[in-house]
């Protein structure tokens, strides 16, 4: 779906999208920034909704940064694969043992072809999309992973809105509902001429973590409403 179409389907829900003459009350400028807004809340929340695999060469040493990959954060370094995506072992976080992967604790550490055997990793304590690895990754040697890559959200600029070539686009659909409501949520709520506006905001606002399922996060300010 194109974002124009959806902000105008919006502006439609609020009044505001006169044939010819839409986005007066509620201008586009104003709406595509809620959007963005809201992309940047259901990304915090619910990063599952933007995690995808992503394989990833490793850098030599055992520090490393998924951020160069288009990653804000990792879930997960799930396994080590070759540059082919065959996976060689599975690899766990600071050595935890599995049942996939408890075989491999022991001293070898070379793979078949005689290249470095990753024996887990560690995610790097308030550093999102940093880890590192045991044991390190000896210089000139290619060593790939696959990770669980949280990407960041789209932050789309008002001219790639109206492009005519290559108007920009909603992408999945799933989240759209939610998006809706987050922004009715911000401009209703700074809306002080609109009749109950400032209640059908929360009310935005409470759909909008309901169908995020993220109503928990939000428990005492619910109940202030």
């Amino acid at each position: 779906m194109l974002v124009y179409e959806f902000l105008r389907s919006i502006a439609e829900q609020m009044g505001d999208a006169k044939p010819g003459s839409p986005f007066r009350r509620y201008t586009l400028t104003n709406l595509l920034h809620f959007y963005n807004e809201a992309m940047c809340f259901v990304t915090t929340h619910r990063p599952d909704l933007f995690t995808d695999f992503l394989v990833m060469k490793l850098e030599p040493g055992p520090d490393q940064d998924a951020r160069c990959c288009g990653c804000t954060t990792i879930v997960g370094v799930t396994a080590q694969i070759d540059a082919d995506g065959n996976i060689i072992r599975d690899l766990s976080e600071n050595g935890a043992k599995s049942t996939k992967i408890e075989r491999w604790y022991r001293p070898v550490c070379r793979t078949s072809d005689g290249g470095t055997m990753l024996m887990s990793y560690t995610m790097v304590s308030g550093m999102p999309g940093r880890f590192t690895v045991n044991p390190p990754v000896p210089p000139g040697e290619d060593v790939w992973v696959k990770v669980k890559c949280v990407h960041a959200a789209p932050d789309i600029a008002e001219a790639q809105v109206l492009s005519t070539d290559s108007p920009a686009t909603t992408g999945d659909c799933k989240f759209l509902p939610a998006i809706r409501s987050l922004i009715l949520w911000r401009a209703l709520g700074g809306d002080i001429h609109a009749t109950g506006a400032t209640n059908q905001s929360a009310i935005e606002f409470k759909n909008a973590i309901t169908l995020l399922g993220i109503e928990y996060k939000f428990a005492k300010e619910l109940e202030a409403t």
